[in-house]
């Protein structure tokens, strides 16, 4: 197996090439004096986009959502593929990862089986997928939401975080590249929210709950800016939702939690949750029981009001960050 430094690769494609998020963290950050800013939960446009109510005509061009999408993977079957996102306000011309994407998909047989050895040998609670192509978001979504697959998702299957490399990784975990070049293929969607430009405040915490028999997961569910990204399994009573209601998606609502990272589920803590539909917002359950187990992905930095690259205090005390050396 392969171990070093993924590279900050750039593949050429038609229209743009792939990137990074701390690389297009970068590139926002410099264009974004010209365009929006982000400040105190409200979107403060330009004056050349002042008269705009929302979105700009070039956040709806052919290409704005097209990059390379990096993913963390969860489960051994079926596997789920969460997005790496964070908020893009202020590049309305290229916005791809202001999303956030939960999937079903399936690897090829030989990846799957790669996936799986190095699981089960390691025990690493940390794979993520590094983009190799570009594709638009939307067409990974929109044919799946008609029932179609959606457009693959080519990648490296990564153990570990696909942007660390040699850089300390969660859990102590050993980098290294499992599967090169593997297709994951999208079966269905399981949540897709853009993210909005003035969003309401989200008060209560909340969490995307998917998975499939006693293979569950929990997801923070990301609004508005400052927010975070978090992943963890939790456990309930088996049999509280159907397989066909999971892959639909529903939202756990925690009404003595407030929104904000030191109230997020950790390791070995209960609560009772209020269900709903994700879709159609019906109320499916009040108080159901859940506890969370240990988090296998948290991300602040990437979710403040523009992003910024390096680690937070609260990254690091997690387990997910670390102090940079000076250069």
């Amino acid at each position: 197996m392969e171990t070093g430094h993924p590279e900050r690769f750039a593949h050429s494609l038609p229209t743009r090439s792939v990137m990074s998020r701390r690389a297009a963290l970068q590139g926002a950050a410099g264009a974004g004096a010209a365009l929006a800013l982000l400040a105190a939960g409200r979107l403060l446009v330009a004056p050349a986009l002042a008269a705009q109510a929302g979105p700009p005509p070039e956040w709806f061009s052919p290409d704005a959502t097209r990059d390379g999408h990096g993913q963390v993977i969860l489960g051994d079957g079926p596997v789920y593929l969460s997005h790496l996102s964070f908020f893009m306000f202020d590049s309305p011309e290229f916005h791809p990862h202001h999303y956030q994407v939960i999937v079903e998909a399936t690897f090829p047989e030989d990846a799957m089986a790669a996936y799986l050895a190095d699981r089960a040998e390691t025990g690493a609670p940390l794979y993520t997928l590094r983009p190799k192509t570009g594709v638009a978001m939307l067409d990974i979504i929109a044919p799946a939401l008609d029932g179609g697959p959606g457009e693959p998702i080519v990648g490296d299957i990564i153990r570990g975080h696909w942007e660390r490399g040699k850089e300390p990784q969660p859990f102590d975990i050993t980098w290294s590249v499992v599967n090169e070049g593997s297709p994951a293929a999208v079966q269905r969607v399981i949540y897709a929210h853009e993210f909005a430009f003035e969003p309401p405040r989200q008060e209560q915490l909340e969490y995307i709950l998917f998975g499939s028999g006693d293979q569950l997961f929990l997801a923070h569910r990301i609004t508005a800016p400052p927010d975070f990204d978090q992943l963890l399994p939790v456990t309930m009573e088996p049999g509280t939702f159907s397989d066909e209601q999971l892959q639909e998606g529903i939202i756990l609502a925690i009404p003595d939690r407030s929104n904000t990272i030191a109230d997020r589920l950790m390791a070995g803590q209960s609560a009772a949750a209020n269900a709903r539909h994700a879709g159609t917002g019906v109320a499916l359950l009040s108080a159901t029981p859940i506890t969370a187990e240990q988090e296998v992905f948290f991300e602040e930095s990437e979710l403040q009001e523009n992003g910024f690259i390096g680690h937070s205090p609260v990254e690091i005390e997690a387990g997910f960050g670390f102090e940079e050396e000076p250069a």
